[in-house]
């Protein structure tokens, strides 16, 4: 039985993006309800991105921007020019997080596989050391007669 009630596994990555869009819904829906709230909420637009980097596809911050600009604009309610002009740099600010966690986390990807397969290879000669001839006998099937 499954510990989860969702095959995540099974979804596709961008699938994930449904998290922060619904949420971003969510705080223009209570800051136009509480307007006092707008000023103190807005970091959850960096949570947002940060989220982007570390779970979505290759560009999921790319892809997260426009529904994070409308919600954006959402919670400040009037727009001026000075607001736009901030609005780019954070949202350059936002892409930029995304894609550095992003690059980060498959780094780290790629060193822990580099490191499982260090674990079971002798280096100086290539081939299976104990562990990795262990592991081998155990997946290995018996011969039948």
């Amino acid at each position: 039985m499954s510990r989860f009630a969702l095959p995540w596994q099974r979804w596709s990555g961008w699938a994930l993006l449904a998290f922060p869009v619904v949420s971003m819904a969510a705080l223009v829906v209570v800051t136009r309800a509480v307007p006092e709230l707008a000023g103190v909420l807005v970091g959850f637009f960096v949570l947002c991105f940060a989220y982007a980097g570390l779970f979505l596809p290759r560009y999921g911050g790319l892809v997260l921007l426009p529904p994070a600009l409308v919600a954006y604009f959402g919670t400040l309610g009037t727009v001026t020019s000075a607001r736009v002009v901030r609005t780019l740099f954070v949202a350059l600010a936002w892409l930029v997080l995304a894609e550095l966690l992003h690059r980060l986390q498959t780094r780290q990807v790629a060193l822990i596989a580099q490191l499982r397969t260090d674990n079971l290879i002798d280096p100086l000669t290539g081939l299976a050391n104990r562990r990795g001839q262990a592991r081998f006998l155990t997946e290995a099937e018996p011969a039948t007669s």
